[in-house]
C-alpha cells in the first residue's frame, strides 16, 4: 500500500511523492524544483522571524536551547516538580480560505496547492538541525568510507548551502509564501506557478539574484480578480492563456468525494495528479506543529482494492489490550473471508469454534507486563479454552524437558490458571530456564522466556514475555475497544475514525525507544565484545530519527472509497514551551548526550501531557516497559543479547555493565521417595515422627501398628578431608549448596 502511495506522477507530482522525504527534496526535481526554491528559502526566514516573535528561533536558543544543553536538555521551567498543565498546540488559521486557493486552479487542471508554503521550510529546518551530530560521529567510524554516507553528507551540505543562499534573497524579494502558492498543470500541457507578491516579477528577480536561470527566465503577470496573486510559466502564451476558475465548488466537491472523512478546511496541502486514465492520486496533508498527516486516495490502484476486498472496517474490540506507548499492527478481516479460511477445519476439533472468530487480529507490544501479544477476536472463549485443554492433553508427553542445542536449558510445558481484573482463565504455559543470558535479559528488560496462550475477554491470546506473576495483568482490560489514554496517544484523525468504526487496518510504530536510556545502555553493554559492531556508530544511525516520536499508517473506508493515511508525530514542536523543550532535549541526545539526563525532568514537568509516555520512554524513568512495549524494541533487546552469543562474543560482564543482578534460581525441591535416611555423621539420630529407634538394638519400630517398619540402609563411607581437593572434602551437595559436617 505504502509503496503504491509513493509513486511519482510526471514532473508535476514528482515533487509531491507521498512522504515527508519528498517534500524535503523538491529542489532536486524539474518543474517542482521551482516551487521548492520558493519554499526552501523564504520559509526558512519566515520561520525564523516567527520563532523569534513567539519565543523560539535564536532567542529560544539563547533562553532555552543552550541552557538545555547545559542542564541535560530542558529549560529551567521543566525543573519544577509540579506537572505543568497541558498546553494546547496553537494552530494559526490560514491567511486565505480554501475556496480562494481552489479558485486559482483552472477547470480540469492537475494541481498541488500549499495554503501556507512556509511549512516545508519548518520541516527542513528541524530535520537538518538533527543531522550534524550523528553525521560527525559516523564519519569517524567504519561507515566513513561507505558511498551512501558520503553521498548523503554531500546532499546535506548542498541543501544547507542552497537554503542559506535563498534565505537571504527571499528576505528582500517581496514574496509572501504564508499567503499560499500552487503548482498547476493545465489540460493542454505546460506548468504554471502561482504565488503572492506585490510585484509580478518578484519570482524571476529572485532567480536572477540566486543564479537560477530557470526561475530568472519565467514570464509572469498579475492574476485579474485575485488581488496580490501572480502566475508564471516558461512561455508568454501559457501565461496569457491562464484563467482562474469561476467557481471552486466543483473542485471542492471532487475533493470531498475522493477523500471522504477528511476535513479539507484543516488541510494545508491539497493535490490531484494523474498518470494516464488508470492512475491518479487525490491527496490532503495537514501540518499542525509537530504533526504531519497525509491522506491519499488512488481510486484505480489495484493493490489497494485487493487489500480492501479482505478488509471489513468495524469495531476494534481487541485494541482494548493496546496500551499508550505500545506499538501494534491491527486489522479486521472480512467475516466472509475469515469463514472461507476456516473451511479446512471441517472434521477436526477446531470445527466447533471455527465460526466464532470475528476476523479481528492484533499483534502488539505490552508495556506492563513487558512482552508481545498476538490476539484473535472470538465470540466463544469457553469453546476455545476447551480446545486448548484438548491440545495440551495431546501434546504434554511430546514436549522434551531439555534443549540439546542449549546446554543447561530446561523446558517446562504445563496448564496453569491465571487471574487478573477479577477474571480467571486456564492457560497453557511453555517456559525456558537455565540460561544465564536469559536471566540478564529478564532482570534488565522484564522479558521472560515464557509463552502463554489462553482465551478471555472475547479473544484468544498468545503472550510472550510475561512470567507467572505478571501474565494475569493481561486479563485486566476494559471492553468495547481502546481505552481513552490509548486513543490520546494516537493521531487525532485515527482516534476519530476508530470512534466511527471506519478503520480496517492500522500499523502504529513508536520510535522513542530507539533514543531511550535502556536501549542505549543495552546496545553498549551487549556489543562490548563485538568490535565490528561499534555501539556509538549504531546509536548515531538511530539518532538520525531523533526528531520523530511515532509513525502510523492506517486505512479507512468511510464511504465507497478507501483512504490511506500516514501520520508522523514529532517529539516536539516550536509552537509551545513543552514542544521546544522536548526538541531541545532530543537534540542534546542526538549530539551524544545522555537520554536519562536530557528527558527525566521533562517527563516529570509534563507528566499530564499526552506525550508523557514518550518522555518517559526516552528518560527510562518507568523502567524498560516502554522499550519492550514498542514491540520492535523487544525484538531488538533480544537480538542485542542473542547476536553476540551466536558470534561467540558475548559479554561475560553483561549483568554488571547493565547494573542488574539476576535473581538466584530457586533451590530445587527435594521430595523424599521413602522414609528419611539416617544422617551420615549424626551420633544420635533425630526421631522420625512416624518411627522410633529401639534404644538397645537401634532398629526402627513403629508407634502405629499400621505403619510399616523401614529397614535401615548401610551408611556410605565418610570421605577423608583433603584441603587440596574440594571433591574430597567432607559433606555432600544438596540443592546446589554444600552441606558440611552433620548438616546434610
Amino acid at each position: 500500500v505504502c509503496s503504491a502511495a509513493m509513486r511519482s506522477k510526471r514532473s508535476l507530482c514528482a515533487g509531491v511523492s507521498l512522504s515527508l522525504a519528498s517534500l524535503l527534496t523538491l529542489s532536486t526535481l524539474p518543474g517542482c524544483g521551482k516551487l521548492e526554491e520558493l519554499t526552501g528559502g523564504k520559509e526558512e526566514e519566515a520561520k525564523t522571524e516567527e520563532a523569534k516573535s513567539d519565543g523560539g528561533g535564536e532567542e529560544a536558543k539563547a533562553d532555552g536551547g543552550e541552557e538545555a544543553k547545559a542542564d541535560g536538555g530542558q529549560p529551567e521551567q521543566v525543573a519544577d516538580a509540579t506537572p505543568a498543565p497541558v498546553e494546547p498546540i496553537p494552530v494559526e488559521p490560514m491567511l486565505n480560505g480554501l475556496d480562494l486557493m481552489l479558485k486559482l486552479v483552472p477547470d480540469g487542471a492537475e494541481f498541488v496547492i500549499a495554503r501556507d508554503a512556509t511549512v516545508v521550510a519548518d520541516y527542513v529546518d528541524e530535520a537538518t538541525r538533527f543531522l550534524d551530530g550523528p553525521l560527525a560521529t559516523l564519519e569517524t567510524g567504519p561507515f566513513a568510507g561507505e558511498r551512501e554516507l558520503r553521498d548523503g553528507k554531500d546532499a546535506f551540505d548542498e541543501l544547507k548551502g542552497k537554503t542559506d543562499k535563498i534565505k537571504g534573497a527571499l528576505d528582500t524579494s517581496g514574496i509572501d509564501l504564508a499567503q499560499g502558492a500552487a503548482m498547476i498543470k493545465a489540460q493542454g500541457g505546460g506548468e504554471l506557478i502561482v504565488y503572492h507578491a506585490a510585484d509580478p516579477a518578484a519570482l524571476p528577480n529572485l532567480g536572477k539574484t540566486v543564479g537560477e536561470s530557470e526561475l530568472a527566465e519565467l514570464k509572469c503577470k498579475a492574476i485579474e480578480g485575485v488581488e496580490g496573486f501572480n502566475v508564471c510559466a516558461d512561455s508568454q502564451g501559457m501565461v496569457d492563456g491562464y484563467a482562474p476558475s469561476s467557481d471552486p465548488a466543483a473542485l471542492r466537491s471532487a475533493l470531498s468525494e475522493n477523500l471522504p472523512g477528511v476535513l479539507l478546511d484543516d488541510a494545508n496541502l491539497l493535490a490531484h495528479v494523474e498518470e494516464g486514465e488508470s492512475d491518479e492520486t487525490w491527496m490532503a496533508i495537514s501540518t499542525i506543529p509537530g504533526q504531519f498527516h497525509i491522506a491519499v486516495n488512488q481510486p484505480n490502484d489495484t493493490e489497494i482494492m485487493e487489500v480492501m476486498k479482505g478488509m471489513e472496517p468495524g469495531p476494534a474490540n481487541t485494541l482494548a489490550s493496546a496500551q499508550p506507548g505500545a506499538g501494534f499492527v491491527w486489522a479486521r478481516m472480512s467475516k466472509a473471508l475469515m469463514d472461507d479460511a476456516m473451511t479446512g477445519a471441517k472434521g477436526t476439533p477446531v470445527e466447533a469454534v471455527s465460526g466464532s472468530f470475528t476476523g479481528e487480529f492484533v499483534l502488539a507490544g505490552s508495556v506492563d507486563p513487558g512482552g508481545i501479544i498476538l490476539q484473535a477476536g472470538t465470540t466463544d472463549t469457553a469453546g476455545v479454552e476447551g480446545l486448548l485443554a484438548m491440545g495440551f492433553d495431546m501434546a504434554k508427553d511430546q514436549v522434551p524437558k531439555a534443549i540439546p542445542e542449549l546446554p543447561g536449558a530446561t523446558l517446562a510445558f504445563e496448564k496453569l490458571p491465571i487471574t487478573g481484573g477479577g477474571k480467571t482463565a486456564q492457560a497453557l504455559h511453555i517456559g525456558v530456564s537455565g540460561l544465564s543470558e536469559a536471566e540478564v535479559l529478564r532482570s534488565y528488560t522484564g522479558l521472560n522466556l515464557d509463552a502463554w496462550i489462553f482465551a478471555a475477554n472475547d479473544a484468544v491470546t498468545l503472550a510472550v514475555g510475561p512470567n507467572a506473576e505478571s501474565v494475569g495483568r493481561l486479563l485486566d482490560v476494559g471492553a468495547g475497544g481502546p481505552a481513552q489514554a490509548t486513543l490520546d496517544s494516537l493521531p487525532t484523525a485515527l482516534a476519530d475514525g476508530l470512534g466511527r468504526n471506519e478503520v480496517g487496518m492500522i500499523v502504529h510504530m513508536p520510535m522513542d525507544f530507539l533514543h531511550g536510556a535502556q536501549m542505549h545502555s543495552l546496545v553498549k553493554a551487549a556489543l562490548k565484545e563485538v568490535p565490528e559492531a561499534q555501539p556509538e556508530q549504531l546509536l548515531a544511525l538511530t539518532s538520525l530519527l531523533a526528531p520523530f516520536s511515532s509513525a502510523t499508517m492506517w486505512i479507512s473506508k468511510p464511504g465507497e472509497r478507501p483512504v490511506v493515511h500516514i501520520a508522523v508525530q514529532s517529539i516536539g514542536n516550536r509552537a509551545t514551551d513543552e514542544g521546544r523543550a522536548a526538541l531541545d532535549a532530543a537534540h542534546t541526545v542526538a549530539d551524544g548526550g545522555d537520554p536519562a539526563v536530557a528527558f527525566t525532568s521533562l517527563a516529570t514537568a509534563y507528566a499530564a501531557s499526552p506525550m508523557a509516555w514518550a518522555y518517559k520512554t526516552r528518560a527510562g524513568t518507568e523502567g524498560p516497559g516502554y522499550m519492550v512495549g514498542s514491540g520492535v524494541g523487544a525484538a531488538l533487546a533480544v537480538a542485542a543479547v542473542a547476536v553476540p552469543i551466536a558470534l561467540g562474543k558475548s559479554n561475560a560482564a553483561l549483568a554488571d555493565d547493565l547494573g542488574v543482578k539476576p535473581e538466584d534460581p530457586p533451590e530445587p525441591e527435594v521430595k523424599p521417595t521413602s522414609a528419611p535416611k539416617r544422617p551420615v555423621t549424626e551420633p544420635k539420630p533425630k526421631k522420625d515422627p512416624k518411627t522410633t529407634l529401639d534404644p538397645k538394638t537401634e532398629d526402627p519400630k513403629t508407634e502405629d501398628p499400621k505403619q510399616p517398619i523401614v529397614e535401615p540402609k548401610p551408611l556410605p563411607p565418610v570421605p577423608t578431608k583433603d584441603p587440596e581437593d574440594p571433591e574430597k572434602r567432607p559433606g555432600r551437595r544438596i540443592g546446589g549448596r554444600t552441606g558440611k559436617g552433620d548438616a546434610g
